[in-house]
């Protein structure tokens, strides 16, 4: 993994798509009211865990939303500070 693929506490990847196929992606995101990259991420999110066993994924979903409340915890210690 290099520095540059982490944004916060999440992993960054680059896909690169086909222009025509992309542009699908742009007209389902819109219809769901979703940036196409969060839609991306969604479709993402539902192949893995139909690829993956329930256990597994429960436990990596389970994982992912301790970080993220220990992140969103830090964030507000961080800005009670600052005032």
């Amino acid at each position: 993994m290099t520095a540059n693929s982490l944004h916060g506490h999440k992993r960054r990847f680059q896909v690169l798509l086909d222009p025509h196929r992309a542009a699908l992606f742009d007209a389902l995101a819109e219809k769901e009211g979703l940036k196409t990259s969060a839609f991306l991420r969604d479709q993402l999110y539902e192949a893995l865990e139909l690829s993956v066993s329930s256990a597994k994924y429960n436990k990596a979903a389970k994982q992912d939303a301790e970080l993220r409340s220990t992140w969103i915890e830090r964030q507000a210690n961080l800005r009670r500070k600052r005032k």
